[in-house]
């Protein structure tokens, strides 16, 4: 298990990065890619937290949260994924342990977007009260507390995102330990092998989501421009993802300015 002070921390980290999802910022470090390197950064692995990041990614490129709809909560998934493969590697002597771990924590990782997606539900109902509340003060004639309305709101989605990461980890961790301790070799090489598929299916999640022609030949050329720097410049995966990801946040953001000029205009 987790020391309980790591577990804490990375929990209300976590619930920091979800705010970026709906409540607050989206600037995207709410997304997998992101938690996944900050929860290994934290635990002194940004390599593999950006690998598993990368993977919970691609799983769950498609879960956008518009209108009313609730999707799986991507960045309470990548951090238990990404606290799970670091924690977990180590757990069996046999060959193929870390990519069984990471099997297990992707697994595993589903059913924490489903408690997080459930725990959301409780979240908005919730709202709506802070919502009827500001409607009585604004009523009321009394539009300062909405200020204080405001922080309350944000500190339940907060709150939320950080009480569905810590009992996960505080939960699940020890019941995979216990797993992995438990395999025999022929289940740890078999989920290693598990763990080369779960990329395949995140291809083609990527794929699918990305299905118009222009889209998958700017991917493609991403990939293999990542590839060919990588082989050349001897640069490591991590900082070749680092600076993907910086890339990809300034165009986004150049392409929101771009927009709001557009509208201010």
């Amino acid at each position: 298990m987790l020391p309980l002070n790591q577990l804490l921390v990375i929990s209300a980290v976590s619930g920091l990065l979800g705010l970026d999802a709906t409540a607050a910022l989206q600037v995207m470090v709410s997304r997998p890619l992101v938690v996944g390197g900050v929860v290994g950064w934290m635990m002194g692995d940004a390599p593999m937290g950006l690998t598993i990041g990368s993977l919970v990614e691609m799983l769950w490129i498609g879960g956008v949260p518009v209108g009313s709809l609730v999707p799986p909560d991507g960045t309470q998934a990548a951090a238990f994924a990404a606290a799970a493969v670091i924690h977990l590697r180590s757990v069996s002597p046999y060959p193929g342990a870390a990519e069984a771990a990471g099997s297990l924590g992707v697994v595993a990782a589903v059913a924490v977007g489903g408690l997080g997606a459930r725990a959301e539900i409780v979240q908005r109902r919730m709202m709506s009260r802070l919502s009827r509340w500001a409607e009585r003060e604004v009523d009321a004639g009394n539009p300062a507390a909405l200020g204080r309305i405001l922080v309350a709101a944000l500190g339940l989605a907060w709150l939320r995102g950080a009480l569905v990461c810590a009992v996960s980890l505080g939960l699940g961790l020890p019941l995979l330990q216990l797993l992995m301790v438990q395999l025999p070799p022929e289940a740890v090489r078999a989920l290693s092998w598990c763990f080369w598929l779960f990329w395949l299916l995140g291809l083609a999640v990527v794929a699918d989501h990305f299905w118009e022609r222009r889209a998958l030949k700017h991917v493609a050329v991403g990939a293999l421009g990542l590839a060919m720097l990588g082989s050349t410049l001897r640069v490591d995966q991590a900082s070749l993802l680092l600076a993907a990801v910086v890339v990809a946040h300034a165009a986004g953001m150049w392409r929101w300015v771009r927009a709001r000029r557009g509208e201010a205009a």
